[in-house]
């Protein structure tokens, strides 16, 4: 059984991102945007699984917030009755 190895273009297109946009998030070290690169040689490089499971947590992630958020988005509104 062979493991794809992934460049950061494949990593951009998987993404649906640029590769500047991955080169930034590496270079502030935000892991949470980008999965953590290994090294062959000089190139950045991800395995597919690695990928799919950084995705697959991404998401899990999401549908906890998503479900504990029952209020509005943005600023409260003010109360009139409180105003007099």
């Amino acid at each position: 059984m062979t493991k794809r190895i992934l460049s950061i273009d494949d990593l951009a297109e998987l993404m649906n991102t640029t590769v500047f946009s991955i080169r930034s998030n590496l270079q502030r070290k935000n892991y949470r945007a980008v999965p953590r690169p290994m090294r062959l040689g000089r190139r950045l490089a991800w395995s597919a699984g690695m990928i799919e499971e950084f995705i697959r947590s991404r998401e899990a992630e999401a549908t906890e917030q998503s479900k504990g958020d029952d209020r509005e988005p943005g600023r409260p509104r003010k109360s009139f009755d409180e105003q007099k």
